[in-house]
């Protein structure tokens, strides 16, 4: 496999699904059709992709050798040694650069948002990921920022439900997960 392959598997384009929550606020302003929202939408979509795929890429690099004993996870780049630390880390940098600096260049409010975004997720890979619950805790919280990118966008006012409705539902997921991982591992819970 080429290495361009191989940092576009360190992106994981897999999960960047999850950012499409930034166009909920274009489809539930009804304003999904108006092309200067959808493209301000796009826009963030591609910013926020920017911003996963570093941290990710911080995610893998912190979490290298226990990596490479998972049977899953042991396939990844950094893993797999296909690509070096050194060059993850670089890589991270870059596509932290460029999202940084294509947020500012939209929105000094989105700005904002995607550091607060990129601090939350790098705080979960070294710190909160390890604590039952507040992991829930700050991945459904991500989500909700995803919303709210796309609030910022497009200048439209929702109201909080929208807000509370998509923490609980990733709430939900989130915590199906987790439930499903203890099981899974053998770890059941009594409840």
């Amino acid at each position: 496999m080429s290495l361009a392959f191989e940092f576009i598997r360190l992106m994981r384009p897999q999960q960047w699904y999850k950012n499409l929550l930034v166009f909920a606020a274009a489809f539930f302003s009804m304003n999904i059709f108006n092309p200067s929202s959808l493209l301000l939408s796009i826009y963030g979509f591609v910013i926020l992709c920017l911003i996963s795929s570093a941290n990710y890429a911080i995610n893998d690099l912190f979490d290298w050798k226990r990596d490479r004993m998972n049977p899953e996870k042991k396939k990844r780049p950094l893993a797999a040694g296909t690509i070096s630390r050194r060059e993850g880390v670089s890589f991270a940098v870059l596509l932290y650069a460029i999202g940084f600096y294509l947020s500012y260049s939209l929105n000094l409010w989105l700005f904002a948002l995607v550091i607060l975004f990129a601090a939350l997720t790098t705080s979960y890979t070294f710190y909160f990921k390890n604590i039952a619950f507040a992991d829930v805790i700050v991945i459904s919280t991500n989500f909700v920022l995803r919303a709210i990118a796309g609030v910022i966008l497009i200048g439209v006012d929702l109201s909080p439900w929208f807000f509370l409705s998509i923490f609980s539902f990733s709430f939900f997921l989130v915590f199906g997960k987790r439930y499903g991982d203890l099981m899974l591992m053998g770890k059941g819970l009594k409840i």
